[in-house]
């Protein structure tokens, strides 16, 4: 599991990183004609990729499923108490 998501995450952030070295290091030219037009597009493949992560760690690890509904869910559940104060 931890591979696909490694997988993902470098699918999803070794171009945009690529496109800000070549802003550092090249023209104005470059910003304008490249990652101008793409940057949009990357937006949109991280934000899928990121989904992509959260869906496979739902669906293969029984306990990040359970974990995730405990969190999601504990709103109906939550008492406010007052935290205990160690002395």
């Amino acid at each position: 599991m931890l591979i696909v998501v490694a997988v993902i995450t470098l699918i999803s952030e070794l171009p945009p990183g690529l496109l800000h070295i070549g802003n550092a290091l090249l023209s104005d030219r470059f910003r304008k004609l490249i990652t101008d037009s793409l940057e949009g597009v990357w937006m949109v493949i991280q934000l899928i990729a990121t989904s992509c992560n959260l869906i496979v760690c739902l669906v293969i690890s029984k306990w990040f499923r359970q974990e995730a509904l405990k969190t999601i869910c504990s709103w109906k559940s939550q008492t406010r108490t007052p935290p205990k104060v160690v002395s």
